[in-house]
């Protein structure tokens, strides 16, 4: 006989079969509750439920983009931010195509990834005279813009209000532009669209030699406002041209005039250079990007009585709930009061999420990363999938191993 518990499971799972629809709003049971036996369909309804509500609901109707806080006043988007959220929906569309019955999703889920790049090179071909201006001059005022108006595209800040050369947002949106158009996605429609790509390759190759402010937008640590060469953007850029060259924008349905090159010189140099610059980050950043790096920004943390969500998600640290679903703060940090009492012997007081991811406030960058990497531990996709890079050579189409061959690009692939 069937015990009370096998029975109320059963019930859920009928219940979940039957109302199966689009709507985001799922029963709470269903969005925190897992069993081990759990069905695939389940599972991608749980994360389609968790996407949906904490990074879709977000996403601007009208270019795609994603805002950097989720309140109603704020109108900034970052690229890096919205490729990480676009990335998000785009993962969950790949698990998807493992299950016939998808309900639409995987539809849903790809459109509102492309809408998001879309939405990017849109607001990047609307600056298209400072491509021109930066082959000719790489500097601080002559870059794209990394911050747009998330309803309309328009630039937000100025030169002097905003450190806007930051090379590796550039090389991301490329890295990424490749993998999704890899998996079946259709980003690219005609010749404007892959000459501006062209284009956008020629400013990433200078990377080796155009210092920027880096991923975080600071450039040297002591935040006087100069730039220096960072290993994290000399790093992507040399991943970008990697996985660009020979890569036809149109996917199985291109040809020849819409393949994109990239200057082997320039990748030698970019390879030559990173090599250079590692383990460091940049000249003033001087540990090491590896172990060093994390010792030196714990005991920087220590004095500040902060601490990064990304390294501690364990347990009841995920406190935060919207509509069920697991919320990451943007930081965790000890009360005011309790400041002193933590300087004094580290550990000894309890520290508190941040705003971000409570009361509404999801920190979008961080809820996109964690949903991915959910999708990763569950086993729903493989690194393949979103990276096909990481593919051995013996596994590569024939087409890509064919390209990569005749460009004479040396590429530091995983064995």
């Amino acid at each position: 006989m069937a015990s009370l518990a096998d029975v109320g499971w059963k019930l859920l799972e009928f219940k979940a079969r039957s109302k199966r629809s689009g709507s985001i709003y799922e029963p709470l049971k269903l969005s925190i509750l897992q069993r081990e036996d759990e069905p695939l369909w389940e599972k991608l309804d749980r994360y389609y439920s968790a996407v949906k509500t904490t990074i879709l609901n977000y996403q601007s109707p009208t270019t795609g983009l994603f805002p950097v806080k989720t309140c109603s006043t704020c109108k900034e988007a970052k690229v890096r931010d919205s490729l990480y959220c676009a990335a998000s929906a785009w993962a969950l569309a790949m698990a998807y195509r493992r299950i016939d019955d998808d309900m639409g999703r995987t539809h849903e889920l790809e459109h509102s990834a492309i809408k998001c790049m879309r939405g990017i090179l849109y607001c990047y071909m609307r600056q298209a005279d400072k491509v021109e201006q930066f082959k000719q001059d790489p500097s601080p005022s002559k870059c794209l813009h990394s911050v747009f108006n998330v309803d309309t595209g328009d630039e937000v800040y100025s030169y002097s209000d905003y450190h806007h050369l930051q090379i590796d947002a550039v090389s991301l949106f490329l890295l990424y532009l490749v993998e999704m158009i890899c998996s079946g996605l259709q980003i690219i429609y005609n010749t404007d669209e892959v000459s501006f790509i062209q284009n956008l390759v020629f400013c990433v190759e200078r990377a080796y030699r155009v210092p920027d402010y880096g991923m975080w937008e600071r450039g040297s640590k002591y935040n006087n406002g100069s730039t220096e060469l960072h290993s994290s953007s000399v790093g992507l850029a040399k991943a970008a041209l990697e996985a660009i060259n020979g890569f036809n924008l149109f996917g199985n349905q291109g040809c020849s005039w819409s393949v994109i090159f990239v200057d082997l010189d320039a990748h030698n140099r970019n390879r030559q250079t990173l090599c250079s610059l590692l383990p460091r980050e940049s000249r003033s950043h001087s540990g090491s990007l590896y172990d060093r790096q994390f010792t030196n920004q714990s005991r920087l943390l220590n004095h500040k009585q902060g601490s990064l969500p990304v390294y501690s998600l364990s347990g009841p640290k995920r406190t935060g709930l919207s509509l069920g679903h697991a919320v990451i703060p943007k930081y965790y940090c000890a009360p005011a009061d309790f400041v002193e009492a933590e300087q004094n012997k580290h550990g000894s007081q309890k520290r508190f999420p941040s705003n971000s991811g409570r009361d509404g406030k999801v920190f979008l960058w961080g809820q996109a990363l964690y949903n991915i990497a959910k999708l990763l531990v569950d086993e729903l996709i493989s690194p393949k999938d979103i990276d096909p890079s990481t593919c051995p050579w013996d596994q590569r189409s024939t087409s890509t191993q064919d390209t990569q061959s005749e460009s004479g690009l040396q590429v530091d692939y995983p064995t």
